[in-house]
């Protein structure tokens, strides 16, 4: 909210939001004795880990998204400026990347599902999703996902009214509709999407 493009917020609304994490097969991980790693990135970028994942791990097939965690992982910002810390990032993933199944944005909701992977890098409404998916296949393992501990990035999607937008004033209509929550809260719990509150600070 109160963003440096929209101050009062008079033209954009934030309405959804996602947490880029770990989804991952808490059965089998507590199986390989490694669920107690869950909660760290330390899953996906340390061999000594990944030994006992090989080839049950999908990461997102993005930069921008693998970059930052493996800075996070390091203890670095995600938006470092100092050519140091990106060479590091990349020897992390370099490291790490023999042990993964896959750079994968498109599938990885039904490989964590059906039990074809264990470890899924990728955002929490996906996971969700899985997760649901596997309760209602009545699979014999359970989907789970978390932050880790190291940190996460959030993304926000927001609905913007264009300057030069032709029905201006129905679109800030759109956006106060957004605002005041009825639509919003409809469309978000189906799917695990967060939804951003602005009274009272809540985030529900």
């Amino acid at each position: 909210m109160n963003s440096f493009f929209d101050k009062g917020n008079q033209y954009s609304a934030p309405y959804a939001f996602t947490t880029t994490l770990l989804g991952y097969n808490e059965t089998k991980l507590k199986v390989l004795g490694v669920l107690d790693k869950a909660n760290s990135w330390v899953l996906i970028f340390n061999p000594a880990i990944l030994t006992k994942l090989k080839s049950k791990v999908t990461v997102l097939d993005s930069q921008c998204e693998l970059m930052s965690a493996a800075q996070t992982y390091l203890g670095k910002p995600t938006n470092s400026t100092n050519p140091a810390d990106w060479k590091a990032a990349k020897e992390v993933i370099l490291k790490a990347k023999p042990y993964w199944a896959a750079f994968n944005n498109q599938s990885y909701i039904k490989e964590l599902t059906v039990g074809n992977i264990y470890v899924a890098f990728g955002y929490s409404n996906d996971m969700y999703q899985a997760q649901q998916d596997a309760k209602k296949a009545g699979r014999k393992f359970a989907i789970n996902f978390n932050l880790q501990k190291e940190g996460n990035t959030l993304s926000i999607d927001n609905l913007v009214v264009l300057k030069d937008a032709p029905a201006q004033r129905l679109g800030v209509q759109i956006r106060q509709l957004h605002d005041g929550r009825p639509v919003c809260r409809r469309h978000d719990q189906p799917d695990g999407l967060g939804q951003p509150q602005r009274r009272r600070g809540e985030i529900r």
